[in-house]
Parts: structure tokens; C-alpha cells; sequence
């Protein structure tokens, strides 16, 4: 047996399950206003098909599955593949014999039509100068019935076919039941080689409307589609998603509004008409903003949420403030007198790059430090204070403050050392030592002229 299939307008195929429970084909859930072939059979197992019967089985005048037509000069295989399935000439009394389809649920559909393919052959009676005269062919009749014991006919062909035929019939509102089947009887008329039947087709046509069920799951809101078996949606179901907000940094380019993904969508399916308006935003934590409808933008964590159906999907999400920060830790030291310079670097949290533009200046112990104390160059930012600037400063420690435009200072310090003490010189040395000398000579003069002087005396 053939896969069953879906049947697009636009030609496109698709396999479908099918519940084969009791022998009863029940659609399972399908695209809506669509095809859905439920019974394709093509007899290329080379048996009776399961669920099908026959009146009688075995023999010339039975149903059976071969290949073709009974008699010459007709089909000799199936008109797909090769076996179908077929029955001999009715005649001698052996008339009226069926083949019968499985049953079928069309109870949903909105329309239905059964096609099959056949052929048949008379027997030839003589050939009168070249032309070959045949007898009556068989004849076949087609039914349906809805309880099993009574038929309805449906199409009666008669006359022959060389060559494999269709027909397709719309069937009536009476065959659209839960417990359909077909059958095809062929009857007799004693010049007849049979028939043959192939690609025995039931299509239903569905119609559906959307009938939803509401979850939701994190940052999604799912409707189900719960309708009839048929939908148009995929794995019948829409989500609509609430997205947070572009602006993650105060000050910082973004929008502050939440968004929302699949709307379009959603609101096709369902008939609703949510919108971004829809959204409601509430503080988290720490953060102070009751529920509204405009959307916050000074620093915080916040709950962005939208409710549909009585089912809130949300995402929590934050606008973090602007900062900077010192980058490094080398030695903050400056010796008085000495021609070194110190340098501080800083860094931007987010958007580094900005960081030079917003630069305002610096604080050393809490006051403006002229312009002329330091330089400032991008990368994050470099402030170095100058030597000359430096050695004006107290031996002791500093603080200094960068300064920016959309954030708070930030500070650290650096310390002053005093001047090493000088060592005295060569020339200044000498000096001392004949200083000194000629003391020690004048004393021991002195001494000398003392001495003398009391000798005279004496």
C-alpha cells in the first residue's frame, strides 16, 4: 500500500500518518482547507490488501491480485507498478463477484472523492475478413455503503477498455460517515474476459477554525489551537515573545521600551490585537517604579511583562549606570626636586571609547588643578601631572579626582617625598681643614708666647 499523502494545491507532498486501529482510516490533524488523500492503494504487495475482502476467493472468476487483464489485447500490468487487482470472465453462472475497501472515516470532511483506474476485455467471437468481432464485455458496478449491508450505486461502466481508465466521483453527503466503504462488483454477461482495478484512491477535502488555548512560559505566550483536527498552524500552535529593552547602560544609546517578536503572527491567528502598548514595567529588587506603562529609564533592575489572555510572559532586565575606573597599580611616588612625572589611567565601564570626550578636568586635594599641572590623551585616558607642578606640592600624601560629564569622579591617591638631604662638597671640605689647621697653629702659638713670658718674669 501506497504512503498516504497530503495533497497541496500548489503540488506539494507530504506523508501523514494515519490510525490503521480496526482496520478503520482516521485522519489525523492536517493543514486546514486542504486535500488529504486516505486510502491510496495500489495492490503491490501482491495480495488482498489488509481490511479489504472478496466475495469469494480463488479461481478464474475470483478477485485476486495479478498482473493486468484477463484476455489478450488488453493490459498486461497494473497502471502503477505492476500487480493490481483483477477477475475473470462472469460467465457460466459465475456472476456478480466484489472487492471491498476497508473502512473509512469521513465523518470531518467537508467533501470527499473516490478515484480508480480499469480495463477490461470481451472475448472474440470470429474474424470476418480481417475485422475481429468480439462478444459483450463484462460489466462493472460501483457502491458505497455506510452500515455494511446496504449499497448505494455510485457509477456503472459497461462497453470495453483496451486501455487503463479513470473515473473520479464527488461523493454524495450520505458516503461522508465514519464507517464508509466501497466496493466494485463485476457482473457477468457470458462473452466477457473480467476486470481490472488499480490505484484505488479516497481524498477528503477539511475546512477548520481556530479555537485557542493560552499558556504561558517564561518570555512566550503559546496559544494551542484545540478546533476541529485540521489547522493551519505549525504543530497548531502560535507564540507571540516579549523582548527587553535595547538600553542597557544609562545615558547610553537604545531604546527604553520593551519589544515584542511574532506579533504580526499571533494576532492573525488569534484575532487579538496586542501591541507593545500592551506592555506593563515594574521595578525588581531594590529598585523603586510601580507598574506602568512607560517605560523607565534611570539606573536599575526592572520586570518588563506583557499579559494575554490571562497568561503574563515577562523578562527581567537592568540599566546599568555609567562608571569609571583607575586602571594599574605602579608606583604613585614623586620626589621632590626631581624631574619625574606620574600618570593615571582610567577606563569607561561601557563605550570606552568615550571616555576622552567626557573627560572635565581633575581635582588635586579637593581643588581645581590648573591647566597647566597636566596633560590628557585618549587611551582609555591618560592624565599625567607634570614635574614642575608636582614639586610645588607638600611632602606628604595627595588625592586626585578625574573628573567626567555623566558620571561620579572617581579618586585615588599619590605621595610626595622630600628632597634628598645634599652632601657637602669637595671645596668646602678643604676649606674646614686649613680652617681647622690654622686654629691648631694659633692655639699652639698662643701656648708658646704664654710660656715664654713667664720665663722672663721669672
Amino acid at each position: 500500500m501506497k504512503d498516504f499523502t497530503r495533497v497541496f494545491s500548489f503540488a506539494l507532498s507530504i506523508t501523514v500518518a494515519v490510525s490503521m486501529a480496526s482496520g478503520v482510516i482516521v485522519p489525523q490533524p492536517v493543514l486546514a482547507d486542504e486535500t488529504v488523500a486516505l486510502l491510496d492503494e495500489s495492490f503491490e504487495k501482491g495480495s488482498l490488501p489488509e481490511g479489504w475482502s472478496v466475495s469469494d476467493e480463488g479461481g478464474f472468476y475470483a478477485w485476486g491480485i495479478g498482473k493486468g487483464c484477463f484476455g489478450p489485447n488488453s493490459v498486461d500490468k497494473g497502471h502503477t507498478g505492476n500487480n493490481n487487482a483483477k477477475v475473470g470472465g462472469q460467465k457460466d453462472g459465475h456472476n456478480d463477484h466484489d472487492i471491498i475497501t476497508k473502512t473509512i472515516d469521513l465523518s470531518d470532511c467537508d467533501s470527499a472523492t473516490l478515484s480508480y483506474w480499469y480495463a477490461n476485455k470481451a472475448q472474440l467471437i470470429e474474424t470476418v475478413g480481417g475485422v475481429e468481432h468480439y462478444d459483450v464485455p463484462d460489466q462493472m458496478y460501483v457502491y458505497y455503503s455506510i452500515d455494511g449491508s446496504t449499497w448505494t450505486q455510485l457509477a456503472h461502466h459497461e462497453g470495453e477498455y483496451l486501455k487503463w481508465t479513470n473515473n473520479t466521483i464527488t461523493l454524495p453527503d450520505g458516503a461522508l460517515s465514519d464507517n464508509v466503504r466501497f466496493k466494485f462488483m463485476v457482473h457477468g454477461t457470458d462473452g466477457g474476459w473480467g476486470y481490472a482495478l488499480d490505484d484505488v484512491a479516497v481524498s477528503a477535502d477539511y475546512s477548520h477554525t481556530h479555537s485557542f488555548e493560552y499558556s504561558a512560559s517564561g518570555d512566550t505566550v503559546t496559544a494551542t489551537c484545540t478546533g476541529a483536527h485540521v489547522c493551519t498552524l505549525t504543530d497548531s500552535k502560535v507564540e507571540l515573545s516579549i523582548v527587553k529593552p535595547e538600553l542597557e547602560t544609562f545615558g547610553e544609546s537604545g531604546d527604553s521600551s520593551a519589544t515584542l517578536s511574532g506579533t504580526d503572527a499571533f494576532n492573525s491567528a488569534t484575532g487579538l490585537n496586542v501591541s507593545a502598548s500592551d506592555i506593563k514595567y515594574t521595578g525588581r529588587g531594590d529598585t523603586e517604579y510601580s507598574e506602568s506603562s512607560t517605560a523607565p529609564t534611570a539606573t536599575g533592575t526592572y520586570t518588563a511583562k506583557i499579559t494575554i489572555e490571562g497568561q503574563t510572559a515577562s523578562v527581567d532586565y537592568s540599566i546599568a549606570p555609567i562608571y569609571y575606573s583607575f586602571v594599574g597599580d605602579g608606583d604613585l611616588t614623586h620626589t621632590l626636586t626631581t624631574d619625574s612625572t606620574l600618570a593615571f589611567t582610567a577606563k569607561r565601564n561601557i563605550s570606552d571609547e568615550k571616555t576622552i570626550e567626557k573627560f572635565e578636568g581633575i581635582l588635586i586635594d579637593g581643588e581645581k588643578a590648573p591647566d597647566d599641572a597636566y596633560t590628557a590623551k585618549s587611551g582609555s585616558i591618560v592624565v599625567t601631572l607634570s614635574a614642575k607642578y608636582l614639586n610645588t606640592l607638600s611632602v606628604g600624601e595627595h588625592t586626585i579626582s578625574l573628573l567626567f560629564s555623566d558620571a561620579d569622579a572617581i579618586e585615588t591617591t599619590f605621595t610626595i617625598k622630600k628632597a634628598p638631604e645634599q652632601s657637602p662638597q669637595t671645596g668646602d671640605s678643604a676649606s674646614s681643614v686649613i680652617l681647622l689647621l690654622a686654629a691648631m697653629m694659633l692655639t699652639a702659638g698662643v701656648a708658646m708666647t704664654c710660656k715664654a713670658f713667664r720665663k722672663k718674669e721669672a
